[in-house]
C-alpha cells in the first residue's frame, strides 16, 4: 500500500513538474507583441514563392544564429501603386528579418532578404492595434515615412494626395501582421557558401546619403579598407582624388580600377565593361576577393554612361543555392539576394537595378592584410 501513495505522490510531483515546461514550450513560438498594417493583401503567388524559397536563404551558415524561424503576415506600403511585398521573418518570437518579394521587369518573381524596416517595425509593433495600424509610404525620393493616427508628427509626407488615394482605394485593409507558418531551413551539405565580412561592426559604419552620388566611393573605400591597400582611405577623401567634392556628383566605377593598377599598388585589380559569370563571381568570393560591380537602373531611360548606375560590393555567395549576398553602401546590413539580374533596393518603390543589363566590374583585387 506504501507503494502504490507513494507512487502515486512521485506522478503527481512529475505533472507538476512539467507544467512549467509545458507552458515555456507553449510561449516559445509566440511573438513580442501585435502588429496591425494598413496594406493591400498579398498576391497568393508571392505568398506560395516565400514559402517556398526563405528557408534556402536561412539555410545557408549566415543565418546560423536562426534557430526558431518563422514566416509572417505579409504587407505592402500604403502608396497604392505598390507592389513590393514584405514577408516579417520572426526568430523567438521577435522581427529578426524582412524577406521582400515582388515581380521583375520579365514577369519574374524573385526576393531578397535583409534587415530592411526591421528596428522600425519593432519599435511600433507595441504601439499599433486594429483601429490605429501603421501606415508605411514611400516617398518619390525612396524615403520612408511611418504613420499613425495618433501620432501625426512621425508624418512629413509631402503629398497629402496619396495618402487620400490610399485611405479611398477600397483594396487596402487593415491585416494583423503576425507569425504564421513555421520555417524549415534547408539543409545542405557543408561548405557551398563563403561571406566577406567587409566590416568589423557594420552597425557603426557610415552609409551613403541617398540624395548624394557617391556609391562609387563608398564601395571603393569599403573594399580598399578590408583588403588593407589602403586602411584609412574614406569615401570622401577617394571622390576627392577624381576632383569631386559636389555630392550630387559621380565618378564612374572604372576609378576604382585606375586607383588599383597605380604604381603604388601592384598586380591587384581588373576591369570588366560586362557582368561576369557566375563561376568566375564564385571563385572571386571563395579566395576572399570582394567584388565591386555597377548595375543600372533600369527605369532609367537616360542613354549617358553612368547616369542611373548604382555601385555595390558582392561580398558573399551561397553556391548551394545560388544565391548573392551584397552590401549597398545606403544600408548598414548585408542582403542575400536571389539574382544579380534584379535588384530593387530595400527602401525604394521607384528603382530596379540589373547587373547583367549594362553592368561594370572591378575584381581581382588582393587582399593584403
Amino acid at each position: 500500500m506504501k507503494t502504490r501513495i507513494m507512487s502515486l505522490v512521485c506522478a503527481i510531483a512529475l505533472i507538476f513538474t512539467l507544467f512549467p515546461q509545458i507552458e515555456a514550450k507553449a510561449l516559445e513560438h509566440t511573438q513580442t507583441a501585435p502588429l496591425y498594417i494598413y496594406s493591400k493583401d498579398c498576391p497568393e503567388e508571392y505568398m506560395e514563392y516565400a514559402l517556398n524559397t526563405v528557408g534556402d536563404f536561412l539555410g545557408s551558415s549566415e543565418y546560423n544564429d536562426i534557430t526558431d524561424p518563422w514566416i509572417g503576415t505579409p504587407f505592402t506600403f500604403a502608396n497604392p501603386e505598390s507592389n513590393i511585398y514584405y514577408f516579417p521573418i520572426y526568430d523567438n518570437g521577435k522581427i529578426a528579418y524582412t524577406f521582400r518579394v515582388y515581380k521583375t521587369y520579365t514577369g519574374d518573381i524573385t526576393g531578397i532578404l535583409s534587415e530592411a524596416l526591421v528596428n522600425d517595425l519593432n519599435e511600433f509593433s507595441a504601439q499599433t492595434n486594429a483601429e490605429n495600424p501603421l501606415k508605411i509610404y514611400c516617398k518619390d525620393d525612396d524615403s520612408i515615412i511611418f504613420s499613425k493616427e495618433d501620432s501625426p508628427y512621425s508624418l512629413s509626407f509631402e503629398n497629402s494626395a496619396n495618402q487620400s488615394e490610399a485611405d479611398l482605394d477600397g483594396s487596402f485593409v487593415v491585416i494583423e501582421c503576425k507569425m504564421e507558418d513555421k520555417i524549415e531551413k534547408t539543409v545542405r551539405p557543408r561548405g557551398g557558401d563563403s561571406y566577406i565580412n567587409l566590416f568589423p561592426n557594420i552597425n557603426y559604419i557610415d552609409v551613403q546619403p541617398q540624395d548624394t552620388y557617391w556609391c562609387v566611393g563608398y564601395v571603393s573605400a569599403a573594399i580598399l579598407n578590408y583588403t588593407k591597400i589602403n586602411a584609412t582611405i574614406t569615401p570622401k577623401e577617394f571622390m576627392k582624388l577624381y576632383g569631386i567634392t559636389d555630392p550630387k556628383k559621380g565618378t564612374y566605377l572604372r576609378n576604382l580600377y585606375y586607383y588599383l593598377i597605380a604604381d603604388y599598388v601592384k598586380g591587384t585589380g581588373k576591369f570588366s565593361s560586362s557582368a561576369l559569370s557566375f563561376l568566375d563571381m564564385a571563385i572571386e568570393i571563395e579566395e576572399g576577393r570582394p567584388v565591386a560591380i555597377s548595375m543600372r537602373n533600369i527605369k532609367n531611360t537616360s542613354t549617358e554612361e553612368g547616369v542611373g548606375n548604382h555601385a555595390v560590393v558582392v561580398r558573399g555567395l551561397d553556391s548551394y543555392r545560388a544565391h548573392f549576398s551584397i552590401w549597398n553602401p545606403w544600408y548598414r546590413f548585408y542582403e542575400s539576394i536571389v539574382t544579380l539580374d534584379s535588384y530593387t533596393p530595400a527602401i525604394s518603390s521607384t528603382r530596379e537595378y540589373s547587373y547583367s543589363r549594362d553592368g561594370r566590374t572591378v575584381y581581382g583585387i588582393k587582399n593584403l592584410a
